[in-house]
């Protein structure tokens, strides 16, 4: 049998019912984490509670800084207490975040809620896939991984394209409905969370949790590595501003336009 026809028939063998309910349930998390159904509206939501437009993309610019600050020191957390429990916490704080604006609908209020969605988002952007590549790698399934995260990425796109065009609807019946849905949707992907199981070795096939350096010497390794690469410098810097320049422009000045 050729190499390629034996590469599509492997990749076409189903999974073992473990991997696959890990599969699925990482598929739900990441359908509802990513669910923000106040994502078409906030800006004319913040522009109803009072703000102005110098305060409502104020907040979005302390966002992003604050979203790309976070990203290496939540690596650190999820490296010590785990991929598993780093996605916990991340939806945890995500459904506190997104019931912020319902509870303190104010400059303050969306500036603490978009925070901790920094917080949340950090926590779990690299923590998600490294479990699920960690757990498919622990049970000899690395070939389906591909398929997963993408699998997953697609279902929550066709989410957004399913639910956000009631949202409108939705605030006709109660103002903070799109607040309210996207707390409910973080709080089942809490449950998704919960739901997985540990992975027993840990990440990478690295040394035990005994055996790790410290949280200071793990910083002091990255930053030499950093130091002594020409390329991985510019490269981060080169990822920061395509994620935030493409935020911008997806997000932010849509907005506006939805008036």
């Amino acid at each position: 049998m050729p190499i390629s026809l034996r590469t599509r028939v492997k990749r076409r063998v189903r999974p073992p019912a473990a991997v696959l309910r890990v599969i699925r349930l990482n598929n739900g998390f990441q359908l509802l984490f990513n669910l923000l159904w106040w994502m078409p509206v906030f800006y004319q939501y913040q522009k109803q509670a009072g703000l102005s437009d110098s305060q409502i993309f104020g907040i979005q610019s302390v966002y992003y800084v604050a979203f790309c600050l976070l990203e290496i020191p939540t690596g650190f957390i999820a490296d010590r207490i785990g991929q598993r429990r780093c996605m916990q916490l991340g939806a945890a704080a995500m459904t506190a975040a997104n019931l912020l604006p319902v509870a303190s609908p104010s400059f303050a209020g969306f500036l603490a809620h978009f925070l901790a969605i920094a917080a949340a988002r950090s926590l779990v952007s690299g923590a998600s896939s490294a479990y699920l590549y960690e757990y498919l790698h622990e049970h000899g399934a690395d070939e389906h991984y591909v398929q997963a995260e993408g699998t997953a990425r697609a279902l929550g796109l066709w989410a957004k394209i399913a639910c956000w065009p009631l949202v409108g609807v939705l605030m006709h019946v109660r103002h903070e409905a799109p607040y309210v849905l996207t707390a409910l949707s973080t709080l089942g992907s809490l449950a998704c969370a919960a739901a997985l199981p540990a992975i027993a070795a840990p990440l990478g096939g690295g040394q035990p949790p005994a055996e790790r350096v410290g949280l200071l010497d793990s910083a002091r390794q990255a930053a030499k590595v950093l130091g002594t690469s020409r390329s991985l410098g510019p490269l981060m810097v080169q990822g920061v501003a395509v994620f935030t320049l493409a935020r911008i422009c997806q997000v932010n000045l849509f907005q506006p336009l939805l008036l």
